[in-house]
């Protein structure tokens, strides 16, 4: 199948499930095509993007200037190249009468820029759900027979409707032809929305299981226990609170290492949490940042506990899945994390992790505290967590409902 993606940013260090997928059909001998609206950081490219030559498969929308003289100019280039190569869709970019205000702004124009002189695709898979409103008016303006398949992933379905008008996806529900969702919890939600259960399908993300070498885990000679979170460092992750469980633990005398793998706004603030609380003079507490995937197993791998402290934020923003959580399971590790969005969905409550309130650091610490003092339970813990993830989530299966899911809109 030829098959195009429409997604924020590529690549994208935080968004394997994306690359996931992307990998996993190359694989399986289809024809992929990514649309871009931003670069990634080239610093911090996974090896595979390399070793697949995806950028050269990728193609980026161009960000209208801001200074509408400046946009004019550009539109103007751009227009002529468009015209020159497909002047119908071009035109229709530019109609005013049928577009409106929008098409004054140039964005249809700009939107279409890229998918000029590239052919039509059997489907265009957008990831998030303002993507797909995207899609839906780049194949109205080229008149593409391709179908149109939205991702969404939460931040689009919890926060983005409250944030603008709850009907914000309602011609994306007419015009689409399936949707997926990752967990049940989020399938409610865009069901409550609106979107039509017979386009509706649940396909968590996955992981390649192959990239995660299982090890069993025991308290190491040195007493240390290495606990371990991965995600962008923003307010819906509740770093805060694992960082002052990790406080407890340590006035309490136990021997523990924080690891936090990730980036984001709130490092700074978290730094210095860290710091008032003593926890990076004694090196309680590491910031390494963003990692790329190969990274970040190597040093989930080396750690023994792994955290997922995420909240319900103000705005709406709850975790949709939390991959991660995935991730450290098929390495063995047992899971702490909080019981909010899709999260309990991820894992056995009681058999591959234990699930805690939100914002409570003291639930998080007497978890870990738990599995500290009972750590000849980790292994029958990483064993039932990498069974579990190896039947629900490894990229075979995802794939498969993926390609059925392609086959059953296209035929």
């Amino acid at each position: 199948m030829k098959i195009s993606f429409i997604v924020n940013r590529f690549p994208c260090i935080s968004e394997t499930f994306i690359l996931n997928q992307i990998i996993a059909l190359l694989d399986r001998g289809h024809d992929v095509t990514i649309f871009a609206h931003n670069t990634g950081r080239s610093s911090l490219f996974h090896p595979i993007v390399e070793q697949y030559r995806l950028l050269e498969r990728t193609f980026y929308f161009k960000t209208p200037p801001g200074n509408y003289l400046k946009r004019l100019l550009e539109g103007f280039f751009i227009g002529v190249k468009g015209l020159l190569k497909e002047p119908a869709s071009t035109f229709r970019a530019l109609d005013y009468f049928r577009l409106g205000r929008h098409a004054l702004s140039l964005r249809p124009l700009y939107l279409v820029e890229p998918f000029i002189g590239r052919g039509d695709f059997e489907a265009i898979h957008c990831h998030f759900g303002p993507n797909g409103l995207d899609g839906v008016l780049i194949k109205q303006l080229l008149k593409l027979n391709a179908k149109i398949v939205v991702t969404f992933h939460g931040f689009d379905i919890n926060v983005l409707p409250i944030r603008y008008q709850e009907n914000i996806y309602s011609e994306l529900f007419k015009k689409v032809d399936a949707f997926t969702v990752n967990t049940e919890f989020l399938r409610s939600k865009a069901l409550n929305l609106g979107c039509p259960q017979a386009k509706l399908v649940t396909i968590p993300a996955a992981l390649d299981i192959k990239q995660f070498d299982y090890v069993e885990k025991c308290i190491p000679i040195s007493g240390v226990v290495q606990l371990a979170s991965v995600g962008r460092l923003t307010e819906v992750k509740g770093t805060e609170f694992a960082i002052s469980a990790v406080a407890q633990l340590v006035n309490d005398g136990y021997k523990v290492k924080y690891n936090i793998i990730g980036d984001g706004h709130l490092r700074q603030k978290l730094q210095t949490q860290a710091d008032s609380l003593g926890l990076l003079k004694n090196q309680s507490i590491i910031f390494h940042g963003e990692l790329t995937a190969d990274k970040v197993r190597s040093v989930l791998s080396k750690c023994h506990i792994y955290v997922h402290p995420s909240i319900i934020h103000e705005d709406g923003a709850e975790e949709a899945q939390g991959l991660a959580i995935q991730e450290a399971q098929a390495l063995g590790l047992p899971v702490v994390a909080t019981n909010t969005g899709g999260i309990p969905e991820g894992l056995i409550d009681g058999i591959s992790g234990y699930l805690v309130p939100e914002r409570d650091p003291e639930s998080i610490a007497q978890k870990i505290q738990f599995l500290i003092e009972n750590s000849e339970l980790w292994p029958q813990i990483g064993l039932a967590g990498r069974a579990f993830v190896e039947d629900k989530y490894d990229i075979t299966y995802y794939i498969e409902k993926i390609e059925a899911l392609y086959r059953g809109i296209i035929d």
